[in-house]
């Protein structure tokens, strides 16, 4: 396989028996014919041409001014007489081959008979490098490091672009997990309404469960998008789905930890007057700027191209604005996340939530080792297809697991097999007392001495310090107040 100049001059010259090259050019002593296949009635030709396109940025009454004037150049008579007649060429317009004129200055037949297949050259950023890696292929089957199986696979895989499908071995596989997840959630929504299991769902009403699964079930859907080939406006959705399925989570946790605080207030007492109106505050602030990622084309696609492996698309920020949108519903996340582990850390000791908060607490920490996870690996680049989607998608179940399989199912097996004896919670109670009464002794002595040290101080500069440091204890005792607080007052 020689280059181009130099398969001219060996023509030129006469000193090569077959050639394969453009027919743009004649040369005395040889004649024109299709390139032999292995099969009978089997050949094969690359075409080669010059391509026309209109600015997409130009007004409309230029828009369709050009267009009538590519309706010319595309025309019968231009091709005819222009193309074919005068510039020597071939045309695209198969029907002039019928022309008794058109071939009795061109070879019709050769070129009805020709099996062409176009270049790659208007799809890809750089044809020669592509060129380069399908010689060196073709070379390795040429040398008997390849089969033919394998050669035309790996010239495929330049161009190809692989995705998660159900078609592929593990596609199945991931996909058919998905459909049993969804089944098991769905199912599982159903064990808060059998009389059996209901003290075991307390913690949330049968209106705030549903609402929690919910979350699990946004996730999910969003998983599916994986499949199929990857767009700006898929990877839009996948980050809403994502996003909404993880808040919605957790602000039900949120709202039902605010109305189990220690102590009544204001904020508790509005939130439980106004459960939808907080609900629907969130979701639609999450809606809202979900909308303005897809509408506002925040997210695009990368192709991942390697030199000899599988190629594949990924999701990336098309713009300011998704990067923007990005790093908001991430800080929401945290926000809500170390709020939840707050408030968690407050009511710890609260008797009618005691199990349930435990449960939750380690649910909470493998959410955020799996959203450290999320933001890891939407950054990180894995040289194979296969191990990209399937990480993604598995870190997206482990968080659905956990919120969901091990709440409703896992969970209640584990508190049906195994309880604490009646004289273990009596004594766990019993050193609770002891420590929540150690405390509030602590925090007596706290302000006498606080009283004591701003009464006898010698300056007013050391007074502020003192007392600076007296309310920091104060503020800790009372945190720790509510730490082991047994019941709401």
């Amino acid at each position: 396989m020689s280059n181009e100049p130099y398969n001219i001059q060996l023509i030129a010259k006469g000193n090569i028996l077959f050639s394969n090259f453009w027919n743009t050019l004649e040369f005395e002593n040889y004649t024109t014919s299709v390139l032999p296949g292995k099969k009978k009635g089997i050949n094969g030709s690359v075409i080669g041409g010059y391509n026309i396109g209109i600015n997409k940025k130009i007004k409309d009454e230029r828009k369709i001014a050009a267009i009538k004037v590519l309706e010319y150049l595309i025309s019968e008579e231009v091709q005819k007489n222009i193309i074919i007649k005068k510039l020597h060429l071939n045309s695209a317009l198969s029907k002039l081959y019928d022309d008794d004129e058109v071939c009795s200055l061109t070879n019709c037949e050769i070129i009805k008979e020709i099996q062409a297949m176009s270049r790659p050259s208007n799809t890809l950023k750089n044809y020669d490098i592509y060129s380069s890696k399908a010689i060196h292929i073709f070379f390795d089957f040429i040398t008997g490091k390849k089969t033919p199986e394998e050669a035309l696979t790996k010239i495929d895989d330049i161009t190809k672009i692989y995705f998660l499908s159900v078609n592929t071995r593990v596609g199945f596989i991931i996909f058919c997990i998905l459909i049993l997840t969804t089944v098991m959630i769905l199912s599982s929504i159903f064990l808060i309404l059998i009389p059996k299991f209901k003290e075991y769902f307390i913690f949330f009403s049968t209106d705030l469960w549903i609402i929690y699964s919910l979350g699990s079930v946004f996730i999910i859907i969003g998983n599916f998008l994986y499949f199929g080939e990857l767009s700006g406006t898929k990877c839009s959705m996948i980050n809403t789905f994502l996003i909404i399925g993880i808040e919605i989570i957790y602000i039900t946790l949120i709202y039902k930890l605010i109305l189990n605080f220690p102590k009544t207030n204001k904020f508790s007492k509005w939130m439980s007057n106004h459960k939808i109106i907080f609900f629907i505050l969130f979701i639609a602030v999450d809606v809202i700027i979900s909308l303005i990622s897809i509408f506002g084309k925040g997210f695009t696609t990368k192709d991942i191209v390697f030199d000899f492996s599988q190629n594949f698309r990924v999701c990336r920020f098309n713009n300011t604005l998704g990067i923007l949108i990005y790093i908001y519903q991430r800080i929401i996340n945290c926000v809500l996340f170390l709020g939840i582990t707050f408030l968690f850390f407050l009511e710890w000791n609260i008797e009618e939530s005691l199990q349930d908060i435990r449960n939750f607490t380690f649910t909470m920490i493998i959410n955020g080792i799996s959203q450290i996870l999320f933001i890891l690996f939407d950054f990180l680049i894995i040289n194979n297809y296969i191990l990209h989607y399937t990480l993604h998608i598995s870190i997206n179940l482990l968080f659905v697991f956990m919120n969901q399989i091990y709440i409703f199912i896992i969970r209640i097996i584990i508190l049906m097999t195994w309880s604490v004896p009646e004289d273990e919670k009596i004594i766990n109670q019993l050193i609770i007392n002891k420590q929540f009464a150690n405390i509030t002794a602590s925090n007596y002595n706290v302000i006498i001495k606080a009283s004591n040290t701003i009464s006898n101080s010698e300056t007013e500069s050391s007074s502020i310090s003192k007392q600076s440091s007296e309310n920091s204890k104060k503020y800790l005792s009372k945190i720790l107040n509510y730490h082991y607080a047994t019941n709401q007052s």
